[in-house]
């Protein structure tokens, strides 16, 4: 066990860990177990090594096969929180890749299965794709509280991420704004996967709820004119956020000046 974690983590010279795992075939009593294997996919999420990872992950599902999807879910999400851009897009890849295989599994059945069957076969790929959501998601979250856009874009990039809604989207934006990460809200938004009219919103909103540094975020967005600000202004006066009046009249006066010094 303690041999083949080593020799995973020292990638890319994955010969000894493949040895370890071949030799299993003449020593069976000596077998990695399930936790073993979990471990060393961690532990190359940790390090971002990718064909590490894919080697553990190849005797898991031989062993365990139903605990792939949650071990790739832990790793993606893992591996987003440390900067591993490449990495969780694999995992992320590796998660879509199963839930195709199960969709075309579910089409080979519709011509034979019993009308239970087939409904049992369907709730369980809904279950997965909802799954794969809320891994991405939580990836996402966990790459934009770190300050990660590379992480953000390189997710958003995977053909995995179209499991995930705007709605989630715009959670991911506005955990950033609030944490003032303006590099990882124009990520999301240069993806185009949460539109400007959203941006916008999401920065009213931000006004209504108080939060500063969420606001000041957004609006380093080119998004906002000086009649948006002005309608900003009345929402925080109304509310009595009198540090956010002040913010943004001086974001007005700037906007003023800016003319007056280009002349």
């Amino acid at each position: 066990r303690e041999l083949f974690l080593a020799a995973i983590a020292h990638e890319p010279d994955l010969a000894p860990a493949r040895a370890i795992l071949a030799a299993e075939e003449d020593l069976p009593e000596q077998r990695l177990d399930v936790q073993t294997l979990r471990e060393a996919v961690q532990l190359c999420a940790r390090h971002g090594h990718s064909a590490g990872a894919a080697l553990a992950l190849a005797a898991l599902t031989a062993l365990d096969a139903f605990s792939v999807e949650e071990t790739l879910a832990h790793a993606m999400v893992n591996s987003a929180s440390l900067g591993h851009p490449e990495f969780a897009a694999s995992m992320s890849r590796m998660l879509l890749a199963r839930t195709a295989r199960a969709e075309a599994d579910l089409t080979a059945l519709a011509d034979s299965a019993a009308p239970g069957a087939l409904a049992q076969a369907t709730d369980q790929l809904r279950m997965r794709k909802d799954r794969i959501e809320a891994a991405i998601k939580n990836a996402l979250m966990e790459a934009a509280r770190a300050d990660h856009a590379h992480v953000v874009a390189a997710l958003l990039a995977s053909p995995a991420s179209a499991h995930v809604s705007a709605e989630a989207l715009k959670l991911v934006v506005r955990a950033a704004a609030m944490n003032g990460l303006p590099a990882v809200v124009q990520t999301v938004r240069d993806a185009g996967r949460v539109d400007d009219d959203a941006m916008r919103d999401l920065a009213f909103d931000s006004v209504r709820r108080g939060h500063a540094e969420a606001v000041q975020t957004l609006l380093a967005l080119p998004l906002f004119s000086a009649q948006h600000i002005a309608a900003m202004r009345e929402e925080a006066e109304r509310r009595g956020h009198d540090d956010l009046d002040a913010m943004l009249a001086a974001m007005v006066i700037d906007q003023q000046a800016e003319p007056a010094d280009a002349a």
